[in-house]
């Protein structure tokens, strides 16, 4: 994989007729230290995605760099949707959300600096709340002056979207490479919903015990479902067959992921 200063490519695909369709959409995946880019033809299959790593969290460089350097940015028009994984969020139910509090609130939680903004997203039809999170003056500045057209939401949205038939209790995971998405739910609702940094499966296996603990269940009491990208970074998904029942069967990681994709463009429409 290609390593710069800054970042690292480390996961790539190309459909091999990927010349035969014409990219008409680009979405992006941004969290703490890296970033994604899948660009799409008009019935939503990913023609081509890149992921990179960054030596630094939330890097203005790495954003720089990467805006101007990779081909798959060439098109800025077509650049329509960022998704944004941030760890430092809250979620408020929507009736109970009052946009200076949630301000007050999340700075309670989490240092932000003066130069963030704070931004809400509706997690509808998911869940009927607001998650609220910080992004860098300077990112969204350079964000803006790049893809006037893109529009920022959570990546949160297709973390938490679950079949409302399952009745099963389930910890969905998300995974960014070094950042996971924890989503538990139980009888078809969201019960509980994480983003964290990780850097080996030990990471995970806790954050997941810590909610275990918090919820009185046992390990034996759940399933877990993954998807993301590149489920396999980390041993990942070995690891995590030792300690939990997988519930959904990952044959092909590639294909895993593009599914992925997949379903985070119809959560765009």
């Amino acid at each position: 994989m290609e390593t710069k200063e800054r970042y690292q490519e480390i996961w790539k695909y190309k459909a091999e007729d990927s010349h035969l369709h014409t990219h008409e959409t680009t979405h992006l995946i941004v969290w703490s230290n890296g970033m994604s880019i899948a660009a799409y033809n008009q019935e939503g299959i990913p023609l081509e995605i890149k992921t990179f790593l960054g030596k630094k969290l939330w890097d203005i460089s790495l954003f720089k760099d990467l805006f101007q350097e990779e081909s798959l940015l060439k098109k800025s028009k077509l650049v329509k949707n960022i998704w944004w994984a941030e760890e430092r969020n809250i979620i408020v139910p929507e009736q109970l959300y009052v946009k200076d509090y949630a301000e007050k609130w999340i700075r309670r939680f989490h240092f932000l600096e003066a130069s963030e903004n704070l931004h809400d997203y509706n997690l509808q039809p998911y869940l009927n709340a607001q998650m609220v999170f910080p992004i860098a003056e300077e990112i969204e500045k350079l964000i803006q002056s790049n893809f006037s057209d893109a529009s920022i939401d959570a990546l949160s949205k297709i973390a938490l979207s679950l079949p409302s038939e399952s009745r099963t209790t389930t910890i969905k995971i998300t995974n960014l490479p070094k950042v996971v998405l924890l989503s538990l739910q139980e009888n078809g609702r969201n019960i509980y919903h994480q983003i964290a940094a990780y850097e080996n499966i030990q990471d995970i296996i806790y954050k997941i015990a810590i909610i275990l603990q918090e919820k009185d269940l046992n390990q034996n009491q759940i399933e877990i479902e993954i998807q993301g990208i590149a489920p396999f970074y980390n041993n990942i998904l070995d690891e995590l067959k030792n300690f939990f029942v997988i519930k959904n069967t990952i044959t092909n990681t590639t294909l895993e992921t593009l599914n992925f994709f997949k379903n985070l463009y119809k959560c765009a429409l």
